[in-house]
């Protein structure tokens, strides 16, 4: 602007001065805008409101990348099936975005795809507790050689799982809980452990393999395993006076031990019947059996 200057005159000037933190975030917004990076555009948008408040350009940018962000997370997660979510992304835009006419349309198309959504849902969630069960079982070394076990409860499963863990660790023989974990959601995985130790060295050990499900609102899956095993040991003397003990745990099943005997039989069973009534008795059920004590 120019002002003319004049001997013994005082002179006057009135303007409107926008910081240039105002222009260099309208421009940053418009542009994050042209590369649909919504979510930055948005915050551009709020940092010109910041410098000019009810700036009617940084305003309109501000609807626009807010309406567009939440249209295109809408679309990425139609894209993973979950229109219900996608939903909810719309209703949002169309606060931002009124007069937008495939907001609308995506809103009518995704409502008519809940109904599938939900009943896909509730099949995952009720099949999910065995799935992961499953997996867990067929990465744990020797766990297919020894019988899978099931149990339900009206109980919500993180009370179960909280339980069960107390169970394991409480009662007598107490397990040691190697890990206790969620791979999936509403799904725990424990992984628990006991040594029988002999006089001078272990004569066995004993694994369970426990995962609880909430497969419904008002029902969750317990499935179990117990690997027995028979302590193997192997001693040698390296030295004079020394002697060296190797111990090998060998699953107790026929395929690893062809002369089974009764006794070992039993103390895979008792391993089973002993972890059932624990586990019953951590969800509140009367357990059907007596636990079992190896003869």
């Amino acid at each position: 602007m120019s002002l003319k200057v004049e001997a013994d005159h005082t002179n006057y000037v009135r303007t409107n001065l926008v910081s240039e933190t105002y222009f260099h975030a309208l421009k940053t917004a418009r542009q994050y805008m042209a590369d649909a990076d919504y979510d930055r555009a948005l915050q551009a948008a709020n940092d010109a409101l910041i410098a000019k408040p009810d700036d009617a350009s940084a305003m309109t940018l501000q609807h626009e990348a807010s309406g567009l962000g939440h249209l295109q997370r809408a679309k990425v997660l139609a894209s993973k099936q979950d229109y219900i979510g996608g939903g909810k992304e719309l209703n949002l835009a169309l606060q931002s975005l009124p007069d937008n006419g495939e907001i609308k349309e995506l809103i009518v198309s995704y409502k008519q795809q809940v109904p599938a959504q939900i009943e896909r849902e509730r099949v995952e969630r009720l099949a999910r507790p065995k799935k992961v069960f499953d997996d867990f079982s067929a990465k744990t070394k020797d766990a297919e050689l020894f019988e899978s076990n099931e149990l339900k409860t009206s109980k919500p499963v993180n009370e179960v799982v909280s339980a069960i863990v107390n169970a394991l660790q409480q009662m007598q023989p107490a397990y040691t809980v190697a890990g206790n974990n969620s791979p999936q959601p509403e799904t725990h995985v424990i992984y628990a452990n006991q040594t029988d130790a002999g006089i001078l060295s272990p004569s066995g050990r004993r694994k369970c393999l426990i995962v609880c499900g909430q497969s419904r609102d008002d029902e969750t899956q317990i499935y179990f395993k117990v690997l027995e095993y028979k302590a193997k040991h192997n001693v040698s003397m390296p030295g004079l006076l020394a002697f060296k003990d190797d111990v090998e745990f060998v699953p107790i099943h026929s395929s690893r031990i062809p002369d089974m005997t009764d006794k070992l039989r039993a103390q895979v069973q008792a391993g089973v019947s002993n972890l059932t009534v624990r586990i019953q008795g951590a969800i509140g059920q009367t357990p059907a059996i007596q636990p079992l004590v190896p003869q």
